[in-house]
């Protein structure tokens, strides 16, 4: 996908000229650090100062990636700042995208953030759509990638049996073999079964997965079934359009 620098360029040139960073730092400091630590003035210098650190590079970048992602799912971008400065909901959705960075998110992950985001206000943007963003978002910000790579395990070989507005009965998800393929690829993932699990049970904890009752006579005795959610599958469609622009993920 071609940038869009200019494009995206003419946009924050309509927009009014301030530092994003120390204006969110500030106000983050206000509402949120001061009730908690009055008068201890060199710590807040301390966390002001960490916090404006994180700044212009990495919130330059996440715009950057807002606007492109937005752009590749065929978003005014015109229409998308209007929709910002007038819906709470978005920029509160942005707002923990943005405190997530602030707190040390690399590079990598402001990248997911930006994919829910733009996919988010691409949408109808209904309450629980909003919702569900703010909650992958903070998924993210705490799942490793090898988390995300046993998502996408799970996504490889039960997608199509995970279908919006469709009962799941946990049987079909033997009877296609979507258990027992899964178990029997995870040597691909260079993991121990110990470590798959535990990450599936992570997955668990933020809903994108779920373990389902063992059936003896279909698997072994050792081993433990686990499905992909409908949200999990969700977040790993959103995520596919960061596969366009690999990140370094040592930043």
């Amino acid at each position: 996908m071609g940038r869009i620098d200019d494009r995206a360029g003419k946009v924050r040139e309509q927009s009014q000229k301030q530092d994003l960073a120390s204006e969110l730092a500030d106000e983050i400091i206000e509402k949120g650090l001061i009730p908690f630590i009055p008068n201890v003035g060199w710590l807040l210098a301390l966390i002001l100062g960490f916090i404006r650190s994180r700044g212009q590079n990495s919130m330059t970048f996440f715009e950057e990636q807002i606007l492109e992602y937005c752009e590749a799912l065929e978003k005014d971008l015109d229409a998308l700042k209007e929709e910002v400065q007038s819906d709470e909901r978005i920029q509160r959705l942005i707002a923990v995208g943005v405190e997530r960075i602030f707190w040390g998110a690399s590079q990598a992950k402001a990248q997911r953030f930006a994919a829910v985001i733009a996919n988010t206000v691409a949408s109808e943007k209904s309450d629980r759509e909003l919702e569900d963003a703010a909650s992958y978002i903070h998924a993210l910000d705490e799942l490793s990638d090898d988390d995300l790579k046993v998502l996408r395990h799970l996504y490889k070989h039960q997608a199509p049996l995970v279908q919006e507005n469709h009962t799941m009965d946990p049987g079909s998800f033997y009877k296609s073999g979507g258990i027992v393929a899964m178990l029997r690829d995870v040597g691909y993932l260079r993991m121990q079964m110990d470590d798959f699990y535990s990450r599936c049970e992570r997955l668990s904890g933020y809903g994108l997965a779920m373990r389902l009752e063992r059936r003896p006579l279909e698997i072994l005795e050792n081993d433990r079934p686990f499905r992909m959610t409908l949200s999990g599958k969700r977040l790993v469609d959103i995520l596919r359009i960061t596969e366009t622009r690999p990140v370094d993920k040592s930043t």
